[in-house]
């Protein structure tokens, strides 16, 4: 099952959210990035002033990450302090009851309005 198998993530420091692509919905989110993040939307996320995409719908990713072995974005993320950056890495995920799915770990919190250059595209 899906959630037993991503449970494993829960004990991690590390954010790790997994989203269905086609859906764009959340379907596991570890309490590192709960905490993080929220209750803040993937759209809010990935949308956000500091936000950089490289693309705006995460099927395409589908077909890059056959490719290449991973994909960055920066989101932005409401925090206590204000609006924080976030470096995150994204791979695949591949489940037999979920198909496949794209895994987005935060591995970088950068400072406020710091950028990072992604070769991102935004609309």
């Amino acid at each position: 099952m899906l959630l037993k198998e991503l449970a494993v993530f829960d004990v991690l420091s590390t954010p790790i959210w997994v989203v269905h692509p086609f859906t764009e919905s959340v379907v596991y989110a570890n309490p590192a990035s709960r905490t993080l993040s929220g209750d803040m939307s993937l759209k809010e996320m990935r949308n956000g002033i500091y936000s950089t995409c490289p693309e705006t719908q995460l099927q395409h990713y589908l077909r890059y990450l056959d490719t290449m072995t991973e994909i960055f974005e920066v989101w932005t993320l409401q925090t206590g302090k204000g609006l924080q950056s976030v470096y995150c890495k994204t791979t695949l995920v591949d489940t037999d009851d979920s198909g496949t799915l794209l895994l987005f770990e935060a591995v970088k919190l950068l400072a406020q309005n710091q950028s990072i250059h992604t070769g991102s595209r935004r609309y």
